[in-house]
């Protein structure tokens, strides 16, 4: 992924994104993965996830060369696999980060995300459409878990369920 940005950044390439989502009507464009790393590579992950088809089109007729996004190969269908697997699973965290980091967001906000959290990850869970090994499920069962005893049910003081109960 960090590949494919850091080539389509380039000036020549670009312009060529541009106006190639244009084309698929794609309005957003590449985010680049920031410093914080984990919350803006979801973001910049769902990027070039909704940028492919502009991609693939670029690398089908030579305009830029990205082994990964090269049309109908084997590679690029891996490449979109893994991708989906990532973001389904970084994506709820992710996204609960960005709305915690809002200047209105309250300690009640905090038991409310983590439990979006957990029902998207149960979601996640059930459904598997993309097809995660049940072993990287189970791993994933855990390590939300114990986060979520940590921050909630270890917590020294019960202050994120009773701002929950307590915010109209």
């Amino acid at each position: 992924m960090k590949t494919c940005l850091s080539q389509l950044h380039k000036a020549h390439a670009n312009s060529h994104l541009q106006s190639a989502r244009k084309t698929f009507k794609v309005t957003c464009g590449l985010v680049s993965i920031g410093k914080t790393r984990f919350g803006t590579m979801y973001f910049s992950g769902a990027s070039v996830q909704r940028c492919l088809p502009a991609i693939r089109d670029l690398c089908g007729n030579g305009t830029v060369t990205i082994p990964s996004f090269m049309p109908d190969t084997a590679e690029t269908l891996s490449f979109q696999l893994l991708l989906s697997q990532l973001l389904a699973v970084i994506g709820p965290p992710a996204k609960a980060i960005k709305c915690m980091e809002s200047s209105f967001a309250n300690a009640a906000d905090v038991y409310e995300f983590w439990l979006a959290v957990q029902a998207a990850f149960e979601e996640v869970s059930k459904k598997n459409t993309v097809k995660l090994p049940v072993a990287v499920l189970e791993k994933i069962r855990h390590l939300c878990n114990c986060c979520f005893n940590q921050t909630i049910n270890e917590a020294p003081s019960d202050i994120f369920v009773t701002a929950f109960f307590l915010v109209p």
